[in-house]
């Protein structure tokens, strides 16, 4: 699609049997986002909230995708979900800190 979508629900295929080279994510990395506003050419005065693919790709080329034109788009699902376990495992060591400190 190259227009808005718009869907009750999104579902992706996550079977193992269609993955390979499968590794569990490294929670100590850190995903660097510059988050800006922007409106699209094609929506002229909508606000949006997002990255710029190429700002993305410098860092973290795996979130971006180019296609035979050139044209790049962010996997916003993969970094979303990988930018949540790195929060989640921050906070997780904050607490941990934070306990260890107030002897809990």
């Amino acid at each position: 699609f190259t227009s808005t979508v718009t869907a009750t629900n999104f579902i992706l295929s996550s079977d193992e049997r269609i993955k390979e080279n499968i590794k569990d994510f490294d929670y100590n990395q850190h995903i660097d986002l510059d988050v800006k506003t922007y409106e699209l050419k094609s929506e002229p005065g909508v606000k949006r909230t997002g990255v710029i693919a190429q700002e993305l790709e410098v860092n973290h080329p795996e979130f971006v995708r180019t296609d035979k034109e050139g044209m790049k788009s962010v996997s916003y699902i993969d970094l979303l979900v990988a930018k949540n376990a790195e929060l989640e495992a921050r906070v997780l060591r904050l607490e941990k800190l934070i306990n260890e400190k107030l002897d809990i």
